[in-house]
């Protein structure tokens, strides 16, 4: 069967007939071809020039009006899709805990419906306008419905395309201008242009006036980032030799990774699991010297007392710090709140304290700063939480379902934080002066939503940490992939970033996006290096998602005034 052949679908215009139709076998494997496309594309996978054919398949099957199964062969791509780079959420480990295995299996089965909206909202709009048309709307469909599912409870931009582009790293470096959702558009976009050049035209393409014009634009999509990507590569190198012979405001940076069994974490005593960290610090000090910040991983303060958790005496930490030359430290904390029953303020996820009916308190996964200063103790409660994992998407509004995923490892009901907040970092300079540095604190999975990470840096954060407990995935491609992410909001901000996860993947990373050091994955360890502080806003930072809101805009606006068309057609029709 030749290629035009095999994609041939002419007969799928009859629709409703009840004869075997063998292009559904066809389209099946095209959807799965679609979706094996993006798995291998996306990291720790080295095959990112597929992410750019990935989405031809897809749309030669749904090229008819009238195909049928249209959402089955776009709900095969993208379980594919997600099963080939998420399929570590189960955490295949002989102990794993049996909720968090079920569900990785039914996110896998449920995550691809999301991908559904977009290919409804492009069905719809074929019937607006000339489909030939409606296919270059896609690409701003596509951003639209990706800035979309990065927002709300239930919220899961993990799998956005742009991705793809990680180790395309010089191209890549475009995030900084429009987020993540630039490199995502631009791949979409080349998906457009090479379906069309394929199947848009029976004319042998390099001797079509218009096909040659489209190659003309492939090739200013793939040069014109390049050069940006090695002009702004060579500017922040540059930059970083001048941080280094100007002395500008740094800070050195220690992070700690225990490697501590996530499953025994919470059932462990949590002094030992402390004083684990307080060896490695002390280590660090003992061999690198000065440590301004040490950073410790999520939750590794856990669960100590109610009287500590919520008045947050953590003076043996403190003391520490003073015999470190008056350091400071970030590390994840359980911290609790009491409320008596029937005060105003009482959180939907609070529970009694025990048989006693008359004290209930709440559990917050925060991240607190602590220093020699007993005064200065800074606190963020974490607002982005994982679905069903940490918290029950819009539990406010089904407050009967709190009790309904209890999680037996850790706390599976967290309240949910409301307030963006910088750590102030106090810093020795050259001149023995004080100074400090303004540090963002972002907790695990916050750090996959762009515009929710671009919050603090536009709040005037001038380095960013990540804590994290990776633990849970073992040597999958989880733990890869949200470093990856990371190192992402690194390039997009232009800030330093250090990320502490219990056992890795823990690093520094530069503002392009490379490492300065980076731990052994599931070593108990320690490392550090200088960071340099920057108040320069990058295009994203300032403007935020301007692109996928325009571009949702636009297709609103297209789709309006194509419907008015088209009923203005029909009424004249009638007359």
């Amino acid at each position: 069967m030749s290629f035009n052949n095999f994609f041939n679908n002419k007969d799928l215009r009859l629709e409703g007939s009840k004869t075997y139709n063998p292009n559904f076998w066809k389209n099946i494997l095209l959807s799965i071809l679609g979706g094996g496309l993006l798995a291998l594309s996306f990291p720790p996978l080295p095959c990112f020039i597929l992410a750019f054919f990935a989405f031809i398949p897809i749309f030669k099957v749904l090229e008819y009006d009238k195909i049928k199964h249209l959402y089955l062969y776009v709900y095969i791509m993208f379980f594919v899709y997600h099963a080939g780079t998420n399929w570590w959420i189960s955490s295949w480990q002989e102990n794993t805990d049996i909720y968090l295995f079920i569900a990785g299996i039914v996110t896998a089965f449920f995550h691809p419906l999301f991908f559904l909206f977009p290919f409804f909202i492009y069905s719809q709009f074929t019937k607006l306008v000339n489909r030939n048309i409606a296919v270059w709307f896609f690409p701003f469909i596509w951003i639209g419905f990706e800035w979309l599912h990065s927002l709300g409870d239930l919220a899961y931009s993990w799998l956005t395309v742009g991705y793809t582009q990680y180790y395309n790293s010089t191209w890549y470096q475009i995030v900084d201008i429009a987020g993540i959702w630039g490199p995502s558009f631009l791949v979409v976009l080349v998906n457009v242009i090479l379906y069309k050049l394929l199947f848009g035209n029976k004319n042998y393409f390099f001797f079509n006036r218009r096909n040659i014009a489209l190659i003309f634009v492939l090739l200013i999509i793939f040069i014109v980032p390049y050069i940006y990507g090695a002009n702004i590569t060579k500017y922040y190198n540059q930059l970083e030799d001048k941080n280094k012979t100007d002395h500008n405001k740094s800070l050195i940076v220690g992070v700690i990774q225990p490697s501590i069994n996530p499953w025994d974490k919470w059932e462990k005593n949590p002094f030992e699991q402390i004083t684990l960290h307080l060896k490695l610090q002390d280590s660090l000090y003992n061999n690198f010297g000065k440590v301004d910040l040490f950073v410790w991983n999520e939750t590794a303060i856990p669960t100590i007392s109610l009287e500590i958790n919520e008045e947050m005496q953590l003076d043996f930490i403190k003391n520490n710090l003073y015999y470190l030359g008056n350091a400071s430290l970030m590390t994840g904390f359980s911290q609790y709140k009491t409320f008596k029953s029937g005060d105003e303020n009482l959180p939907i996820t609070a529970r009694y304290l025990g048989d006693d009916t008359t004290v209930l308190f709440a559990s917050y996964n925060s991240a607190i700063l602590l220093s020699n200063d007993k005064k200065n103790i800074q606190i963020y409660h974490k607002q982005r939480l994982t679905p069903f994992s940490e918290n029950i998407p819009y539990v406010k509004y089904l407050p009967f379902m709190k009790d309904l995923f209890v999680w037996g490892v850790g706390i599976s009901s967290w309240e949910k934080g409301t307030e963006f907040r910088n750590f102030v970092v106090p810093v020795n300079n050259k001149d023995n002066s004080n100074d400090s540095v303004l540090i963002a604190p972002i907790i695990c999975i916050e750090s996959i939503y762009p515009g929710f990470v671009r919050e603090f840096v536009d709040r005037g954060a001038e380095v960013m940490t990540v804590i994290s407990n990776d633990a849970w995935y073992d040597y999958t491609f989880g733990p890869y992939q949200h470093y990856m992410i990371a190192a992402t909001r690194a390039m997009e901000n232009r800030r330093y970033l250090a990320r502490c996860a219990n056992s890795g993947i823990s690093g520094i990373i530069s503002p392009l996006g490379k490492n300065i050091i980076q731990a052994q994955q599931y070593k108990t360890t320690a490392v550090a290096a200088k960071v340099y502080s920057n108040k320069d806003k990058t295009i994203y930072t300032k403007l935020g998602d301007f692109l996928p809101e325009y571009s949702s805009a636009l297709i609103c606006f297209i789709f309006i005034i194509a419907l008015i068309n088209k009923l203005s057609r029909r009424n004249n029709k009638l007359k």
